[in-house]
């Protein structure tokens, strides 16, 4: 991930203070145009957070998939097809499995 850079919020002009305060207190982003053009987007800490996490978690899927193809490239593809459709049937059968045991528990 790109180093972040950061400045501090006391040396920006008073009225774009404003603004990015208004902009993590509404939490709606902020989108920054010049010639119609966006140049950037001031979003809230909430709205970072979440994207920062979402990044790492689709940079952690894709790790994942990479072992998942590592452990299975030597496999046929009719039989890696087979396997996942097996696969999504037994994960299917857990979760209904799992949401009759809760309707029965309420």
């Amino acid at each position: 991930m790109a180093v972040e850079r950061k400045i501090d919020g006391a040396t920006l002009p008073e009225s774009f203070q404003a603004l990015v305060a208004d902009a993590a207190e509404q939490n709606q982003p902020l989108m920054i145009e010049r010639s119609g053009e966006v140049l950037g987007v001031i979003i809230s800490p909430r709205d970072f957070a979440l994207l920062t996490a979402r990044k790492r978690a689709l940079a952690d899927l894709g790790d994942i998939v990479e072992q998942v193809r590592a452990k299975f490239a030597d496999l046929p593809e009719d039989e890696a097809i087979a396997e996942a459709e097996r696969a999504a049937l037994e994960t299917r059968a857990e979760m209904r499995a799992n949401r009759s045991t809760e309707q029965v528990d309420k």
